[in-house]
């Protein structure tokens, strides 16, 4: 298993919603269960902020608990995620996520780097 995250819009404005989207690939030849999808922020300077902080609102990956989703043999899958902003989040952030799969596996996806900014008017 391999995975890639990507952010839209790649550099957004405090307050403006940001989505997540985190592709989960399999090149065997087996279906692979993820059961655990779990978005992790970092500010560039210091400690994960976690979902809830003042910071930055993560939203859920489309994982419930004790739920698994299926990567298809030599496919993959995209989920996605919502992201804000709050405002004095100015600053460069990177995006990722930890994944689980039922055979033990754990990956993670090369972050995505992205600078908050106020809006100006």
């Amino acid at each position: 298993m391999t995975a890639t995250i990507a952010l839209t819009p790649a550099n957004p404005k405090v307050g403006q919603v940001c989505t997540a989207t985190l592709t989960i690939s399999n090149s065997a030849s087996a279906i692979v269960n993820v059961t655990v999808v779990d978005p992790k922020i970092y500010q560039t300077s210091g400690a994960p902020t976690t979902p809830g902080s003042t910071a930055v609102a993560i939203g859920p990956a489309p994982l419930g608990p004790n739920a698994t989703v299926s990567v298809p043999a030599s496919g993959s899958l995209k989920m996605t995620f919502p992201l804000v902003f709050s405002a004095g989040s100015n600053g460069t952030y990177s995006v990722g996520s930890d994944i689980r799969s039922d055979d033990g596996s754990q990956i993670a996806p090369t972050p995505a780097t992205t600078t908050v900014a106020d809006y100006k008017f």
